[in-house]
């Protein structure tokens, strides 16, 4: 994938799930960064009508090694979503969906 341009059309897109995007960047066809921006696009494209995405890690599209993941996991390469109701990440904000526990960081 080269400058903005996306590794994928969004019908091709939809037709994937997280497995077989996985199978993709083992196979060399994608890479995690690639995915990741696509991702990161499809969050802009619906967020404004859905608001369900607080916060995007921006150091993670760059670099999907930032939080360490597992390579040889089945899901490598494949961008998740955190609730922000009990999944921590250190260094990530955590409000747990309240103005209590507003700026707290795990």
């Amino acid at each position: 994938m080269s400058g903005n341009a996306l590794a994928m059309g969004w019908d091709e897109w939809m037709r994937h799930d997280a497995t077989s995007l996985a199978a993709l960047v083992r196979g060399g066809q994608l890479t995690a960064q690639d995915v990741a921006a696509q991702a990161v696009a499809g969050v802009a494209r619906g967020n404004g009508r859905l608001n369900g995405v607080l916060e995007v890690f921006d150091d993670v599209v760059a670099d999907p090694q930032t939080d360490r993941p597992d390579r040889a996991g089945r899901l490598y390469g494949v961008p998740m979503f955190l609730k922000d109701l009990g999944s921590r990440l250190k260094g990530r904000r955590q409000e747990a969906g309240t103005r209590l526990m507003a700026g707290n960081v795990a």
